[in-house]
């Protein structure tokens, strides 16, 4: 099950995967952007 906790997370996570861009986090809401999605993240 994905679980969302914020917004913010769903719209910045949509703009790095539809514009090819890697997201610089330190938090753990994008994980499964990453699993499921294929956020390229570090």
């Amino acid at each position: 099950m994905m679980l969302v906790r914020k917004t913010i997370d769903v719209i910045i996570g949509t703009f790095c995967i539809e514009s090819g861009r890697e997201l610089l986090r330190n938090d753990r809401d994008f994980q499964h952007f990453e699993g499921r999605l294929s956020l390229r993240s570090r």
